[in-house]
């Protein structure tokens, strides 16, 4: 015991030595230091925003030049005017339905309803459009995209390759075609080349809309790619507006901002709109794919109709693939966009629309 004694005697007079307390007092300060580091990343993990889902198939390398703010691209002297270029392709279409369409000659018709499919839809049952985005760039996802039961609304990226084969091939399989309009999001994300920005001056948005425009051919018009930020900002929307309604386009408002201008705008200058109500894979595992189909079938049913956008993800095709075939037991019918376009569907797009169904915003 008196061994003992003399060690924890020993021991305490260590401690309290000026060298040990120093060493505590710097493990304790690197122990608080620790915790509030740890604590700062914690936040900051929690306040993250939630990650995009990925853009393209995996295994798929792409190099895509930004588009700087402010600075005009280069152009082709030679570009022909719009109303030559924007013409239905010259392939033979598939069998369609009975047309709806009003008495008078197709080319007195707006560009967007010459452009659109030939589509009856039956009277009585809820609708539902189904846009797919960001086609053109992944081949084999577009393909797979194209071959789901028609008819899909297919949204090409205006810099894809082979646009003029790929639209084609989307026409020919009974699809309807739609410009994926690349506008600046909030953050840092790239839209990829062409964009259009807040800030840029009237010119070098209509020449850049123009562009893009131009692409390829047969387009009823054009839904935002990201534009977060593009579409809340009115100057840009009517700048916008102005050009589609000049060519006589259609717009689809993704509703990535619940503040976005575009659908008020569209109205207010008389272009034909309509706005996403459902997306179908911003979390793009397959369980919330499917409960995304479930709440789309809920939405046509209480409102007659319903806009979903969905990408050529590998969960959210096979979900299509499985899930389409069975709308017509489930008394849905599925059409293209232009029906909602053509029978002036009062379409929910922002939530100062307090009478309809809530859209909920989805970040680019």
């Amino acid at each position: 015991m008196k061994g003992f004694s003399r060690l924890r005697r020993f021991w305490h007079k260590q401690k309290t030595t000026p060298r040990v307390v120093w060493l505590h007092r710097g493990r304790d300060l690197a122990i608080v230091l620790a915790v509030v580091i740890s604590y700062i990343q914690f936040v900051h993990w929690v306040k993250r925003p939630a990650p995009p889902a990925p853009a393209y198939e995996e295994g798929m390398t792409i190099d895509i030049e930004a588009a700087t703010p402010g600075v005009a691209l280069d152009f082709p002297s030679n570009l022909p005017p719009p109303h030559l270029l924007m013409q239905p392709p010259t392939s033979p279409f598939v069998e369609a339905p009975e047309t709806t369409e009003p008495e008078g000659s197709p080319d007195s018709l707006p560009l967007w309803r010459r452009n659109a499919l030939s589509f009856k839809p039956k009277p009585g049952m809820p609708m539902i459009a189904i846009i797919m985005d960001d086609l053109g760039l992944n081949h084999a996802g577009t393909m797979r995209t194209l071959a789901l039961p028609a008819p899909i609304t297919a949204s090409f990226l205006p810099y894809a390759d082979s646009l003029a084969r790929q639209t084609r091939q989307a026409h020919q399989r009974g699809h309807e075609l739609m410009l994926h309009m690349p506008m600046e999001p909030i953050g840092l994300q790239n839209p990829g080349p062409g964009a259009l920005y807040v800030g840029m001056s009237e010119q070098e948005l209509t020449k850049r809309l123009t562009l893009a425009l131009n692409s390829f051919n047969g387009m009823i018009g054009l839904n935002n790619h990201m534009g977060s930020r593009a579409t809340a900002d009115a100057a840009t929307m009517k700048s916008v507006m102005h050009t589609l309604k000049r060519y006589g386009l259609a717009f689809v408002d993704s509703v990535t901002n619940g503040n976005s201008a575009g659908l008020g705008m569209a109205r207010e200058l008389g272009v034909p709109v309509v706005a996403r109500d459902v997306f179908l894979d911003h979390d793009p595992s397959p369980l919330a794919i499917r409960m995304q189909l479930a709440m789309l079938e809920k939405v046509a049913r209480r409102q007659g109709y319903a806009v979903a956008i969905g990408h050529p993800y590998g969960q959210t095709l096979a979900e299509l693939e499985a899930w389409l075939p069975t709308l017509t037991q489930k008394g849905l019918q599925q059409v293209p966009v232009s029906v909602l376009l053509r029978q002036r569907t009062p379409i929910v797009a922002t939530p100062h629309n307090k009478s309809s169904a809530k859209v909920t915003p989805v970040a680019d």
